[in-house]
């Protein structure tokens, strides 16, 4: 069993393909990757097969989605390939610090951590800042870890400030999460046009044991004019309303 699943969704994703390698660059090696194709219309499969042939060395499985599922569900299918001890979510179009995947990976062996979630640097052109995590939300994860799980334990502001704002970062891409824990309570991506991350979120934290910070900016997002957080349209505004919806609702089932 490898000790993290590195899962990765993509589409349309070719002009990205070649910074895959800075996977190779990671100081644990003891990872599977995991490349879901999301019914792109350009050459990514090809690209991902011949990919895969000039890496034998490594371990690599390619998967491809039947139809399009989007982000969400094409993570989700990633996790079903999935057999690491642990599981991270990466995009294909980021960078990410070579000692990502141990650090976050030792932290959890030491602290015997559920999910664990470290800072973001932002880059916009030429401009970069460092999304870090505040003292005030490091001291509300104390008094959640305190309660072991147990959302009775908790009041309103410390299940605020984990879980809604300022939250642990509405993305899974700065956490990594025991593999155990989201197969056991069948925690997925919803189907959402916008906003699946932080349904994600929130239900893995809700039922993580104990979170952990590693509060070091580990992961490089590029922000891109064209992503899916900059597209504002009739699906976004119907996907904002099931979000509410969820975290309504899982809110309720799960605290008293």
């Amino acid at each position: 069993m490898p000790k993290v699943s590195v899962i990765i969704p993509l589409y349309n994703a070719v002009p990205y393909l070649p910074d895959l390698k800075q996977l190779w660059e990671q100081t644990l090696q003891d990872f599977e990757l995991i490349l879901v194709d999301d019914c792109s219309t350009d050459d990514t499969w090809a690209k991902l097969t011949e990919f895969k042939a000039q890496n034998p060395e490594r371990t690599i499985i390619l998967a491809r989605n039947e139809h399009n599922l989007g982000p969400g569900g094409t993570r989700n299918h990633g996790l079903t390939k999935s057999s690491g001890e642990y599981v991270i979510f990466l995009d294909g179009d980021d960078r990410y610090d070579p000692t990502l995947l141990e650090k976050m990976s030792k932290r959890l062996d030491d602290t015997h951590a559920d999910l664990v979630c470290f800072g973001i640097r932002l880059h916009e052109g030429e401009q970069t800042k460092d999304l870090l995590y505040e003292d005030r939300l490091i001291k509300e994860i104390a008094r959640y870890n305190a309660a072991q799980g147990d959302p009775s334990k908790l009041d309103v502001c410390t299940l605020e400030a984990v879980l809604l704002t300022p939250s642990l970062h509405p993305a899974p891409w700065n956490k990594m999460v025991r593999r155990d824990l989201l197969i056991q309570h069948n925690i997925s991506f919803p189907d959402l046009t916008f906003g699946e991350d932080r349904c994600w979120v929130i239900h893995t934290a809700l039922n993580a044991h104990r979170i952990e910070i590693v509060n070091e900016p580990l992961y490089h997002y590029i922000s891109r004019s064209n992503s899916l957080t900059h597209t504002f349209n009739e699906k976004y505004t119907l996907s904002s309303i099931e979000l509410l919806k969820f975290t309504f609702n899982i809110l309720l089932s799960q605290t008293p």
